[in-house]
């Protein structure tokens, strides 16, 4: 039913931003600000990036740490890490990942909480735990 009424937006406003980048976020609400709100499309990892002036904080890291809950083949085609990857990259700065999950190949190291966990379970209801787990055995590598 969502994708008749696109269409049909689509057809008498002649404009079809149902296969826009980050028009399906947040349930849609990226569609509907663009089509009915005048909104214009700003990626949100440079918006964040710019408000916090993550560059020049990465141009003076010694080590440049990022994460997500769940890292994928998808975490590499524009989301949160794959910017900071980026610009980590950019600067010749080291860069890890810390996750709940990894799943697929990486570009750059990740260390998981399932990995040190007894169990998905435990992952997720004693994360903090884990993430103090997974952050020791990094510095005694």
């Amino acid at each position: 039913m969502l994708w008749h009424f696109e269409r049909k937006v689509a057809q008498k406003y002649r404009i079809d931003w149902a296969l826009f980048p980050g028009a399906g976020a947040a349930g849609g609400v990226g569609w509907a600000a663009l089509a009915f709100l005048g909104a214009t499309y700003q990626a949100g990892f440079d918006l964040i990036a710019r408000v916090t002036q993550l560059e020049k904080k990465i141009q003076v890291a010694d080590l440049v740490i990022t994460g997500e809950g769940k890292i994928d083949a998808q975490t590499w085609h524009g989301k949160v890490p794959d910017g900071v990857y980026r610009l980590a990259n950019h600067w010749n700065k080291p860069v890890v990942a810390l996750c709940g999950i990894q799943e697929g190949t990486s570009p750059i190291p990740v260390f998981d909480l399932v990995s040190v966990a007894p169990n998905m379970e435990s992952a997720q209801k004693e994360a903090e735990k884990w993430i103090f787990e997974v952050v020791r055995r990094c510095i005694n590598k």
